[in-house]
């Protein structure tokens, strides 16, 4: 994609980092999930990897997304560096993809093997 036609396409996300609080979210619900389900090992385990693969996600957010945005001013302008930060936000965001799939995969094992004592 042209360099143009990239920061018109990142137009898209602006007001997005409201939803971050749906992350944030998400790592005190699966936390909170391990916390009822400990009398039982793998419901318990299954919703903490939940919650760490969420963390994960805020710390490659904070490591590399984050100062992206910044050294763009969310994409509206365009520093010497552009084609690094440009691979290092793609990057940062398909770990996040991954990551954010195997949370929600150990979220569904655990309330699936979850069984009432």
């Amino acid at each position: 994609m042209s360099q143009t036609d990239y920061f018109i396409a990142q137009g898209i996300y602006s007001g997005w980092s409201v939803l971050g609080v749906l992350w944030l979210l998400a790592l005190l619900a699966n936390t909170a999930l391990a916390s009822v389900s400990r009398s039982q090992a793998w419901p318990t385990w299954s919703a903490l990897g939940a919650a760490v693969s969420v963390g994960l996600m805020f710390v490659i957010f904070f490591i590399w997304t984050l100062p992206t945005n910044q050294a763009t001013a969310n994409w509206t302008s365009i520093p010497s560096d552009l084609d690094v930060l440009r691979r290092q936000w793609e990057y940062s965001h398909a770990a996040n993809a991954f990551i954010c799939l195997v949370a929600f995969c150990l979220t569904c094992l655990s309330v699936l093997s979850w069984r009432t004592i």
